[in-house]
């Protein structure tokens, strides 16, 4: 990731963490790490994905909500080591 993608990610780490457990939609998350005033959409997807690949963070279908996202453990330390 380029050094603006880990900034996006730490960000949106931190988002989750503060829910101490909770889920979140994406839209509430792009909001939380700055909005479209710190990247657009597209560019948050992919970080997004990455994480998600990566098994950071961990999304759950829902039948009305779309995807709701939350930290895993091995997001929690590499949110630390970030």
């Amino acid at each position: 990731m380029t050094a603006r993608e880990i900034k996006i990610a730490r960000k949106l780490l931190d988002a989750l963490h503060a829910l101490d457990g909770g889920q979140a939609h994406a839209l509430t998350l792009h909001g939380e790490v700055g909005g479209l005033g710190l990247c657009d959409t597209s560019e948050f997807e992919e970080v997004l994905a990455e994480l998600n690949r990566e098994k950071y963070i961990l999304g759950v279908a829902t039948k009305f909500k779309g995807t709701l996202w939350s930290l895993t453990d091995l997001g929690e330390a590499a949110r630390r080591s970030m």
